[in-house]
Order: C-alpha cells, then sequence, then structure tokens
C-alpha cells in the first residue's frame, strides 16, 4: 500500500504498528485509497458489530 502513496514501507509499518501520525498528505492519500472517511481510520471500531460473547460481558 506505502508503494501506491509513494510513501516508505517504514513509514506506513510505524503508523499502523506504533502509532506514528501521518501527515496531512499522507493521511489523505490513505483515506482515498482505501474509501474511508477520516472518522473510519481512526475510529474503526466505532463501525464493527459487536460479537455475541462481548454483548454476554456487557449485560
Amino acid at each position: 500500500m506505502g508503494a501506491l502513496i509513494e510513501i516508505d514501507p517504514r513509514y506506513l509499518t510505524n503508523i499502523e504498528n506504533k502509532g506514528q501520525h501521518p501527515s496531512i498528505q499522507v493521511l489523505y492519500d490513505l483515506v482515498s485509497l482505501l474509501h474511508v472517511s477520516v472518522d473510519e481510520f481512526f475510529l474503526p471500531a466505532n463501525n464493527l458489530v459487536k460479537s455475541t460473547r462481548r454483548l454476554q460481558i456487557e449485560k
């Protein structure tokens, strides 16, 4: 994916695994490539359906 938006693979790895903040341009390129909103990029858990086990735990 890094090659598609012309960034170093280590930079992308640091964003994914170490919490490095991408530049505005890289953020724009990533959300455009992935067809997601900025909210979905930073808060993907908001869109996940809770598992049956998780619902049982929350009762």
